[in-house]
């Protein structure tokens, strides 16, 4: 654009180039050759995207062409390794990244929505802990 802003569009390469014109006529002109990389290739994580607090699950993504990095928007509520198992620490809502960067530099993301769903309330059960053989108690 007007500001020497280059957006990559596709892979390949292009020559940008920059003219100044004086109020006599006279013009310089440069140039720039810019390469375009493509991205890694990315394919969408898969496996389950719900899970319970203190439970885990596991995400896969089998993207090709670089290095990939999990990662949680909210440790709070999520953590994942790099393996790809996601922890459920607290009821809430994590997007769970998977970032792979190529040896040029260039960055593909996919993210999975994950759903912790809170453990139903618990009390201690209550009554006698001792039984006799054949007998019963009953606990509440």
């Amino acid at each position: 654009d007007n500001n020497g802003l280059v957006r990559g569009v596709a892979a390949g390469n292009a020559v940008i180039t920059y003219s100044v014109t004086t109020a006599k006529g006279c013009v310089s002109v440069d140039t720039a050759h810019v390469a375009v990389n493509t991205l890694p290739e990315m394919e969408k994580s898969v496996g389950l995207r719900e899970v319970c607090a203190g439970s885990s699950v596991t995400l896969t993504n089998g993207s090709t062409g670089g290095t990939g990095v999990w990662s949680s928007s909210a440790v709070s509520v999520a953590t994942i390794d790099n393996n790809g198992l996601v922890r459920g620490v607290a009821a809430g809502n994590a997007v769970i990244s998977y970032t792979v960067t190529n040896a040029k530099g260039c960055v593909s993301v996919d993210t999975a929505h994950v759903v912790v769903n809170a453990l139903p309330e618990m009390e201690k059960s209550v009554g006698l802990r001792e039984v006799c053989a054949g007998s019963s108690v009953t606990l509440t």
